[in-house]
């Protein structure tokens, strides 16, 4: 499992780099998963008062919205990074995963590939630094990066 891991201080960029990551690679056939480190307790990544939201704020330990073109999950309690990885893999089968923050728990991981945005430092295992960007005006040359590190995405 190819894992790239964009790590920087907030409004350092990282979700334009990712946006951007996604974009071409997508373009380019690779199935692309992305994870988000949220730093808020509590956030909601589905609609106040629609049915899924209801079940959630009522005690479900867990709720899934499927329609024809996509499947939400929402789990109650939290999950570490290396179980996170293991059910995208399992659930999406995908390329190439772009980790957004999680740089606290990078050191658990080994061969994260790392794009640091402002000179972020970070802890690694056995990672490797790709790319070093300024801010979201170097998308192109993140991009550039990870396009030579996972070559020719098997979906073209």
């Amino acid at each position: 499992m190819l894992i790239v891991a964009v790590v920087g201080s907030k409004k350092s960029g990282k979700t334009s780099i990712i946006e951007a990551l996604v974009r071409e690679l997508s373009t380019l056939g690779c199935r692309v998963a992305v994870l988000k480190h949220i730093h808020h307790e509590e956030f909601e990544f589905d609609v106040p008062g629609k049915d899924t939201w209801r079940a959630f704020h009522a005690g479900s330990v867990a709720v899934v919205g499927a329609s024809s073109s996509r499947t939400l999950i929402g789990i109650r309690g939290t999950m570490e990074l290396p179980a996170l990885l293991r059910v995208v893999e399992e659930l999406s089968a995908p390329d190439l995963i772009l980790l957004e923050g999680f740089s606290g728990e990078l050191s658990d991981l080994s061969g994260v590939h790392i794009i640091s945005m402002g000179g972020r430092n970070f802890a690694l295992n056995d990672g490797e630094l790709i790319c070093e960007c300024r801010g979201p005006g170097d998308r192109d040359r993140a991009v550039s990066a990870v396009r030579a590190l996972i070559g020719k995405c098997p979906h073209e």
